[in-house]
């Protein structure tokens, strides 16, 4: 009797996120969309154009909103000044995961 139930149950959610996500827009929805989809290409568009970078800061709801080049020189100063990192000189994601599916 459960199953019937959780069938039913499960058939009735499906039907509604069908009828929600598959229904049209309104005209005044489809307005709203155009105009921000517009907006998105426009500041995409100036980001590539102006050699920007856009980056959440550590601390939260902030971003780093910048050029690109001198977000570079401060990331590879900051590199330097630390020592915290290490380059290196080869990718060893393969020689890891042989070791992980040999276990």
């Amino acid at each position: 009797r459960n199953n019937a139930i959780f069938k039913q149950y499960s058939d009735h959610l499906l039907d509604y996120l069908n009828q929600i996500n598959f229904s049209p827009l309104s005209y005044k929805d489809q307005l709203i969309s155009r105009e921000q989809a517009q907006i998105l290409g426009s500041i995409r568009r100036i980001i590539i154009n102006m050699n920007l970078i856009i980056r959440v800061t550590d601390k939260g709801n902030n971003f780093y909103i910048g050029s690109a080049i001198e977000f570079e020189k401060k990331a590879q100063k900051f590199f330097f000044d630390t020592n915290a990192f290490v380059e290196l000189s080869s990718n060893p994601f393969n020689e890891i995961f042989d070791k992980v599916v040999q276990l």
